[in-house]
């Protein structure tokens, strides 16, 4: 099941690499500012665990700390 999955950052290390592209998804970070993001709240719980505001936080943070976190799900984690 999904969500017994344990989350932290090694989750890509330990799915197959055509099993994660199904499972998670992609942030469209190309919708958002480069700095700056709206204050709306629809959180994502990120591939690293961690909750995140909206999509657009979770792209900042990926930027910000030159990372590739996915979403694993809509909500929190």
């Amino acid at each position: 099941m999904l969500c017994q999955l344990p989350l932290d950052a090694s989750v890509h290390a330990r799915i197959p690499q055509k099993l994660s592209r199904s499972l998670f998804q992609m942030p469209d970070c190309s919708r958002y500012a480069k700095y700056a993001c709206p204050r709306d709240y629809h959180p994502v719980c990120g591939t690293n665990g961690e909750t995140y505001g909206n999509e657009c936080v979770l792209c900042l943070a990926n930027r910000e700390d030159n990372t590739n976190i996915e979403i694993l799900r809509r909500g929190h984690c």
